[in-house]
């Protein structure tokens, strides 16, 4: 297994274990599916209202109709779906797993369209799973075009914190432990000490926590998170 580390700039440090290459493969499949069962609902239909205005005008619109709704469902899905959903598309949901930039971000509209672009033109034809199988963290063509990776959620780690004063500590696991609370309320107690106010650490547990807790993106929605599990 392969893991990335990022490293924030107050030293708090959060590990994140790539997916590898089976899984992602089992996420594609779903995607492929879902896919699939998109394009056929929508030629169904196209064809259905085609036979009932039985006009060779509405067949021919119907016809460019189903080729630019295609474009978009086979093109658009996990661009539109990835950056929507911050890095999960509907199999990668299942399977725990997400795309995220390098440094441990969201990934980003362009690099959403980037990775993607090149999953269709470029990566689906064999070249993505060559890749996998012999790059860095297991990327393909377009995570190293758009500066992202693929991790799996269910093993992320807030690693190590350094700062003085702060013991450090692991976080495994997706319930809140003792771990996870004493972050949050370290972070709280010493923000005002940190380095440029704790922007890029606040930014980190905001990413974190929504993701586990569906919860806002906004520093309000971890002192929720810390009201709610008071020790």
């Amino acid at each position: 297994m392969e893991y990335i580390t990022v490293t924030t700039p107050e030293n708090f440090e959060i590990q994140y274990r790539c997916a590898g290459l089976g899984s992602r493969m089992a996420a594609a499949a779903i995607d492929g599916m879902v896919i699939a069962l998109a394009v056929a609902i929508t030629s169904a239909n196209i064809v259905f209202f085609a036979k009932i205005g039985e006009n060779a005008r509405v067949e021919n619109w119907a016809g460019a109709v189903w080729i630019i709704v295609t474009f978009v469902i086979v093109f658009g899905y996990f661009i539109i779906i990835e950056y929507l959903t911050k890095g999960q598309s509907l199999g990668k949901r299942i399977f725990k797993l997400r795309a995220i930039g390098a440094g441990g971000h969201n990934i980003t509209l362009r690099q959403s369209i980037a990775r993607n672009l090149l999953r269709n033109f470029v990566d689906v034809y064999g070249v993505g799973i060559a890749m996998m199988l012999c790059a860095n963290h297991h990327k393909r063509l377009g995570d190293f075009v758009a500066g992202t990776v693929v991790i799996d959620e269910s093993a992320i780690e807030f690693k190590r914190c350094e700062i003085s004063g702060v013991r450090s500590f692991t976080i495994v696991g997706q319930t809140l432990s003792d771990a996870e609370y004493d972050a949050l309320y370290q972070y709280f107690k010493r923000k005002d000490g940190f380095t440029g106010g704790g922007e890029k650490l606040k930014r980190e547990l905001i990413s974190y926590f929504s993701r586990k807790f569906d919860a806002r993106q906004d520093e309000e929605s971890l002192r929720d998170v810390l009201a709610s599990n008071r020790r």
